[in-house]
């Protein structure tokens, strides 16, 4: 769940926004985020109903605030889907003439979100199937990219490039967090899995220890791409 379509985009992005210290950037936003998998992993183990974030409020805060939480996930979650989708899109028009990259763009953006909702309004099961086929897809160019990256990475691609200011710093804290967000989705299924007080904090903690990995190794590898 962490690991999205956005890492695709967002390393670029953030190595525009603050040059070489987009690794540290991170490294940082991954710490950043680890305080918040602590407090997760605490609620999800102590509180193991589905729904996740808004469970867990509404057990510690009452159901007013439980559905102010939940409202947040909900909205979080169009506006993540629907930032992710548009970067798609303009990959993909990326490659088309420019007359035709406004309708590429819309073509693929309502066919991602349509053929997703069609898949989902046919059963739990082929949901799941797509979220394992994805997973996939996504995964191997990725690890493809690291292992063809780590041969040619070295330290000259590393200059300072970018002129840091507090706006570039700015983006890439967002940036680097967005590219984390997920693990709260993935608690909504808390109330079906299995010694909850072990499962979920370790689930956590592997999660955001890989994928910190993983994002580091793609922004430094990115790097070297770049300059060549």
């Amino acid at each position: 769940m962490i690991v999205g379509a956005g890492i695709f985009a967002v390393p670029a992005a953030l190595a525009a926004s603050v040059g070489p210290y987009s690794p540290v950037a991170f490294l940082a936003c991954g710490f950043a985020v680890g305080a918040v998998a602590i407090c997760f992993a605490e609620g999800g183990s102590r509180v193991p109903t589905s729904g996740g974030v808004y469970g867990l409020v509404e057990a510690a805060l009452g159901p007013l605030m439980g559905y102010i939480a939940g409202t947040l996930l909900w909205v979080g979650c169009v506006l993540a889907c629907g930032g992710v989708t548009a970067a798609l899109g303009d990959v993909v028009a990326s490659i088309f003439s420019p007359p035709l990259v406004a309708p590429v763009r819309s073509v693929v953006i309502v066919g991602v979100v349509g053929g997703i909702g069609l898949v989902n309004i046919g059963g739990v099961a082929r949901g799941a199937r797509l979220v394992s086929t994805a997973t996939a897809v996504k995964l191997v160019p990725l690890m493809i990219f690291i292992v063809a990256g780590a041969t040619a990475i070295h330290a000259s691609s590393f200059s300072q490039t970018v002129h840091l200011d507090l706006q570039g710093l700015g983006r890439a804290v967002i940036l680097g967090v967005f590219a984390f967000a997920g693990m709260e989705t993935s608690l909504c299924a808390s109330g079906e899995v299995r010694e909850p007080n072990r499962t979920i904090p370790r689930a956590l903690g592997i999660a955001l220890l890989s994928t910190t990995v993983l994002y580091v190794a793609i922004q430094l590898f990115l790097k070297r791409l770049i300059d060549r």
